[in-house]
């Protein structure tokens, strides 16, 4: 908003347009210094003073000054706007004689010192006027005027009323005569200031504005800006719109006036405070609505910025526009938005005119624009005559302007200025008017409050003379209106764009619940159509070869026994060894029982499996023992795959599905399912303990749902009385298998000593002696080999190993979770002629069966989620497995006959390091995610996994909460609830900070570049480790940081077709093929997840401007790694003498400190920013993982933009002394205090976003609100 100037500033543009001719006629001089052959130009001298100047031109005359003081030379720097260059700043040098060190002072133009000079043609006379500004600064007591040449001789008398009104304004030390010693003092004098602000903390954190913990200072904190025009388009999108920050509670009357008295100390207007607390319940929520709602030309100094200026300058470019900007700023002293008056006076080209405009719109009077403007006003002439000789010695007239002014009686320092209309004639059209104040300026919103009851009071006075009458009023109620301009809200719209009107967010629907019953006593058509076909199967004989098969199995024996108990308990546990059939059998009990009993209609079984592989291979064998596709009567279903109709009566479906099924659905998910079997509960998977806890309520409202759990260990009281379960146990039929601990290998090489192995445990040369001794012992008996091992990358080096050994008959498999079903399907087929070595993890230990498997290889290692108290992170680390795992994979050799497992350990490690069975994974793994899903169920997440089976430690359960608060997943409070992105991120089965930044990429349109980041981040490095591999990482981009560089090598990496091109590639670039394979597998299972959860329609949302992208993905990568920030501190620039003045040094990467809230941290050597020298734009790195050793190194770093967290990162709060804003809870920003708010309401519409897509996925975003959210991320606030 515009602030009405002081005298002495009004005084000062009254200067601007003799500048602006002078100028003019200075470029026809600058024409004329031309030999009439044209190759000789004019001199610097005739340039700048004309060609009959003989004097010192400013740039001389600076020079000789500070040579006589002893400083060195001057710098100056100018911009270019259009065709025009303007002054930015002066530095001026002192050299310290003991270390040559140079001590810079940068003299920079105040906002009302840059609007009086004048722009120029060229850089050479843009510098003579910055010398001119900077002599005034440091030698302002001399007398300078008549050494200038005579067109410079006006800006100087300008800069002298200028220092008149800095000096009133407490500024005079910017004209110190040592500019050295009084920016010393000045910086001396903030510290201080800066201390005793830090003082008063402690009552502001009281008070609710500043969290517990602060890290470092407001000094050292980071800048943020946001241009004028950004906060106007902000307030622009907001008007109309209803947005609150908080809910209001009824306050207590001395609550009210307390917290109103606190407000006021802070400088707001005591009928502010109390109209804010009309509409908020605590002090900080009421200082956000000031904020918001007080313009900002009546907001308290400590809550401006410092170079804050209410004065509007002109833009000078064509006579035509300075003539509209300078009639838009008068039109602005009546409290008028400048935008608004500029508007106005291109539309009607007549100030005059425009003046009526503004006015009948703030007095919401209708108008109608004239076709011809009256210019004769016979009536106003008489009256004005009248009042200027009643008020003889204050009356004013600027025929110029057209308009006049009078004091008012009574109010010595206040003007009525008066203007006549010309839409129509005085006195039946009302004149335009508004009050002025002369020594200070006036708030806009006080001045449009005396127009808008002033001009309802004149529209009673229509027909008759009514100036006088309008005086005699205002005699009268000026001070009234002053002390009560009225409500803010009434006139917000006009002066600061703001709503009036508010509302709560929205919240998502509750879950639906449905417990409609099954009719189990219903007689169909479809019963007795499956009872045939059963009947039908019986006499088909390749049928009768398939259930000979299956009466063969242990399982067939206990097949009455199961029956029984079913019917007479709802919970059932078997327990039953590997190679039982309790996984493919009892479900097909259960089944033919049901189609028996004529229940085959509303049959409906599903049956859990921890790994997509097993649910896959379990439905291809019991659609293949019943004679059926896949699809039909048998399917599955996995993450981003299904293969099940409405005919499908046994379900395969992984854990995680049938939980994100009961989360979205709540009971309506099974309320038409018979029979729910969990396998592999032994597992204690944290999907299979979540699971049970949701079956155990569920069944004390279905009384019919039968659950039975199927488990490898033969102990399974601890799951009997959990459900209240009958226990059956099922023999096993295995074979008998050797067992050959490493000690009994002596067989081995001493190239595959047990002593030499590699860094992570596992031998791969003793590998290899295994694999060809049994290729030797075996003959031609070609049973396969079955080797565990700990991950992908042991898998793919073991293959290598084995691939390199020249075994012949020796055919490689690779089996884990990251492959796609085809390939894991390979493993299950026969290989004729060739030994197949599958090379598997703990995938292949329960639940899927390879039949030609005779020997097992266990190295008796696994990998497991552990937490890493050096990294403060959860991550996966390889440990020795449990002796209950080792007993899994050794019966994995004795399934079609006699066996041998080869264990490449020793008996005695087995005794002392191996547990019995491996701890519950819910006791070691982040519970984020399980937590997500249970309050997306709204169900209280402590006393929820208080029922589990084995519940969680509370220090984990409340590291978790406190991870979803950090990334905004739960809103901050008491109650635990979810935010919009929380409802988002509970659908995701995935890390959740990388599931926030797939949520967010879904909105900002680059999901196809997230997936391949959140892939990334979850799976092993892509680049070497090596130190010859750096400048491999550098080319793949080093501003942007460790992320995007493995994002733009992903890219490298895809574009080649073939795997022997892209292993080349690998090897000249250092990049991990492997890891990259393991990258495109998880970014297909993320894509799944996404689809699965309706976030995305089609594969990739590419922005069109990929410079934008960078700086956009960069912002939505900090955001989702956040609270992982640091805090860039760049060292101070240091200067260089040369010949052409002082030159900034670059900086050097070795000084450049990096901070986060614990304390001082270091870039990791091999990190592409190691020796990075300048962050653009960045003032924050996001980084992803924390190591200790030496010292404490962050890993996978990326430059981020303050307004990447002020947007999108956790808590954003206010400082109370207005010094800035503090994010995350410990992060300092110095900046205006009203970004924070605005910041405040765009995140309110961004949860509105992501709402509006929890609710209605299909619906398009605000493509107005993601654009100034984008803009703002891309910018970082100014505009562009």
């Amino acid at each position: 908003m515009v602030r009405k100037k002081t005298h002495e500033q009004a005084a000062i543009s009254s200067k601007t347009a003799s500048l602006a001719a002078s100028a003019t006629q200075k470029q026809r001089t600058k024409q004329t210094c031309v030999t009439d052959a044209g190759e000789v130009k004019a001199t610097a001298k005739q340039i700048v003073g004309g060609s009959s100047w003989t004097g010192k031109i400013p740039t001389t005359l600076l020079q000789e000054y500070c040579q006589k003081q002893g400083w060195a030379r001057c710098d100056y720097v100018v911009t270019k706007s259009g065709q025009q260059f303007a002054v930015r700043h002066v530095l001026i040098s002192k050299k310290n004689p003991k270390n040559n060190e140079l001590t810079n002072v940068l003299l920079r133009p105040t906002v009302e010192t840059a609007a009086i000079l004048p722009t120029k043609a060229t850089p050479l006379e843009a510098r003579n006027v910055s010398a001119i500004f900077a002599l005034h600064r440091v030698a302002s007591d001399r007398s300078w005027l008549m050494q200038l040449p005579p067109e410079y001789r006006d800006i100087w008398k300008a800069l002298v009323e200028c220092k008149a009104a800095d000096d009133k304004s407490n500024k005079s030390w910017m004209y110190a005569s040592d500019p050295f010693k009084a920016a010393k003092e000045h910086e001396f004098q903030k510290q201080q200031w800066a201390k005793e602000a830090e003082k008063k903390d402690e009552a502001i954190r009281k008070a609710g504005f500043l969290p517990a913990r602060q890290s470092f200072d407001w000094q050292h904190a980071a800048v943020v800006d946001m241009s004028r025009e950004y906060r106007q388009r902000i307030e622009t999108m907001v008007r109309g719109t209803q947005l609150v920050l908080s809910q209001k509670i009824e306050l207590e009357p001395a609550q009210t006036q307390a917290i109103s008295s606190s407000l006021a100390e802070y400088g707001f207007r005591k009928s502010h405070t109390l109209e804010a607390l009309e509409h908020c319940s605590s002090q900080g929520d009421a200082l956000e609505w000031l904020l918001l709602h007080v313009p900002e030309d009546d907001l308290p100094p400590r809550f401006l910025p410092p170079s804050y200026s209410v004065g509007i300058s002109a833009s000078q470019h064509d006579s035509d526009s300075l003539r509209i900007d300078y009639a838009a700023r008068r039109l602005a002293y009546a409290g008028y938005p400048i935008d608004s008056a500029k508007a106005c006076m291109v539309q009607y080209n007549s100030e005059l005119l425009a003046a009526e405009v503004l006015q009948a719109e703030l007095l919401e009077f209708p108008f109608d624009a004239p076709a011809t403007l009256v210019e004769e006003q016979p009536e106003w002439a008489i009256e004005i005559e009248g009042i200027a000789a009643t008020f003889i010695d204050t009356f004013r007239s600027d025929e110029a302007a057209g308009q006049c002014s009078v004091q008012i009686p009574g109010h010595k320092m206040y003007q009525l200025h008066l203007r006549p209309p010309v839409s129509g004639v005085y006195p039946d059209s009302l004149p335009t008017f508004y009050v002025a104040y002369q020594s200070s300026s006036m708030p806009a919103y006080v001045r449009l409050a005396i127009v808008r009851q002033l001009g309802q009071y004149a529209s009673t006075l229509k027909g008759e003379p009514m100036i006088f009458s309008l005086v005699d009023w205002l005699e009268s109620n000026l001070e009234r209106i002053l002390q009560n301009p009225g409500k803010l809200q009434s006139l917000s719209s006009i002066t600061t764009g703001s709503s009036s009107t508010s509302s709560t967010r929205k919240h998502p629907r509750p879950v639906p619940r449905n417990t409609k019953l099954i009719q189990w006593d219903s007689s169909s058509a479809e019963s007795a159509s499956l009872r045939a076909q059963r009947d039908a199967w019986f006499e088909d004989r390749i049928h009768q070869r398939k259930m000979k098969n299956r009466e063969s199995l242990p399982a067939w024996r206990s097949r009455a026994e199961i029956l029984d108990a079913l019917k007479s308990h709802a919970a059932l546990i078997i327990s039953g060894e590997t190679g039982s059939g309790k996984s493919t059998q009892v479900v097909q009990f259960v089944l033919d029982e049901l189609i028996t009993a004529g229940h085959g209609d509303v049959a409906s079984i599903v049956c859990t499996q921890p790994r997509r592989i097993s649910a896959i291979g379990l439905a291809d064998r019991v659609a293949d023992e019943r004679s059926c596709l896949v699809g039909t009567e048998v399917g599955y279903q996995i993450r981003g795959e299904s293969k099940m109709s409405a005919k499908t009566k046994i379900a395969f479906v992984t854990t995680g599905v049938l939980l994100r099924k009961l989360s979205t659905q709540g009971d309506a998910g099974l309320s038409q399912v018979t029979h729910v079997f969990v396998d592999e509960v032994h597992e204690r998977s944290v999907d299979s303990d979540f699971l049970l806890i949701l079956l155990k309520d569920l069944m004390k409202r279905r009384k019919d749902l039968k659950v039975i759990l199927m488990s490898a260990t033969v102990d399974a009281n601890f799951f009997a009385e959990y459900l209240g379960a009958k226990q059956l146990v099922i023999e096993g039929r295995t074979f008998p298998v050797t067992d050959f601990y490493v000690e009994d290998m002596v067989f081995l090489s001493s190239d595959s000593s047990p002593r030499e192995k590699s860094k992570n445990g596992v031998n791969f040369d003793m590998i290899v002696d295994i694999v060809r001794h049994i290729d030797k012992v075996s003959g031609s008996d070609l049973s396969g080999i079955l080797v565990f091992l700990p991950g992908v990358l042991e898998i793919s080096r073991c293959m290598q190993a084995i691939k390199g050994a020249g075994l012949a008959r020796v055919l490689c498999l690779p089996l884990h979770a990251s492959l796609d079903g085809t390939e894991q399907r390979k493993v299950f087929l026969h290989t004729a002629g060739m030994r197949k070595v599958v090379l598997a993890t703990n995938i292949a230990e329960t639940s899927i069966t390879i039949d030609d498997i005779g020997s097992v290889i266990d190295t008796g290692r696994v990998k497991q989620m552990a937490f890493d108290s050096e990294a403060n992170a959860y991550k996966f680390e390889e440990v020795w497995c449990s002796k209950a795992a080792c007993r899994q994979r050794r019966g994995r050799a004795g399934r079609v006959k006699a066996g041998v497992c080869y264990k490449i350990f020793s008996r005695s490690l087995e005794s002392a390091k191996m547990l019995e069975s491996t701890p519950p994974e819910i006791l070691r793994v982040p519970l984020e995610q399980v937590s997500l899903s249970v309050l997306a169920m709204n169900k209280p997440v402590r006393v929820f996994l208080g029922q589990a089976i084995t519940p969680p430690p509370l220090a984990s359960l409340e590291a978790s909460m406190n991870t979803l608060r950090e990334i905004g997943a739960i809103e901050s409070g008491e109650k635990d609830v979810l935010t919009p992105l929380g409802r988002h991120l509970s659908l995701i089965a995935a890390d959740v900070r990388c599931a926030k930044l797939l949520v967010l990429s879904t909105i900002f349109g680059c999901v196809d570049e997230a997936l391949t980041i959140a892939s990334a981040l979850s799976s092993k490095p892509v680049f070497s480790s090596k130190p010859e591999a750096r400048d491999s990482r550098l080319a793949f981009g080093s501003a942007d940081g460790d992320v995007i560089s493995i994002l733009n090598a992903y890219n490298a990496w895809k574009r080649h077709d073939n795997g022997r091109q892209r292993r080349l590639w690998c090897d000249e670039n250092y990049v991990s093929d492997m890891a990259m394979q393991e990258v495109a597998s998880t970014r297909t299972q993320l894509w799944a997840c996404l689809r699965e959860a309706g976030l995305i329609q089609r594969e990739s949302h590419h922005r069109k401007d990929s410079t934008v992208a960078t700086a956009v993905l960069r912002s939505l990568i900090g955001a989702s790694l956040s609270p992982n920030i640091a805090r860039i501190a760049m060292p101070n620039t240091k200067y260089a003498q040369h010949q052409s003045g002082s030159i900034a040094k670059d900086h050097v990467s070795r000084e450049i400190k990096y901070f986060t809230n614990d304390g001082r941290v270091f870039l990791h050597p091999t990190s592409v920013l190691f020796s990075e020298i300048e962050y653009k734009q960045s003032a924050f790195l996001a980084f992803h993982q924390q190591v200790e050793t030496s010292k404490k190194f962050i890993k996978q770093n990326t430059p981020v933009s303050t307004y990447s967290q002020l947007l999108l990162g956790h808590s954003l709060q206010l400082d109370g002394q207005g010094r800035g804003l503090i994010v995350n809870d410990w992060v300092k920003l110095r900046a205006f205090p009203k970004i924070g708010v605005l910041c405040k309401l765009l995140r309110i519409m961004l949860d509105d976003i992501l709402l509006n897509k929890f609710e209605f996925p299909q619906e398009t975003a605000s493509p107005a609100v993601l654009s100034l959210i984008t803009d703002l991320l891309a910018s970082n606030g100014i505009n562009m």
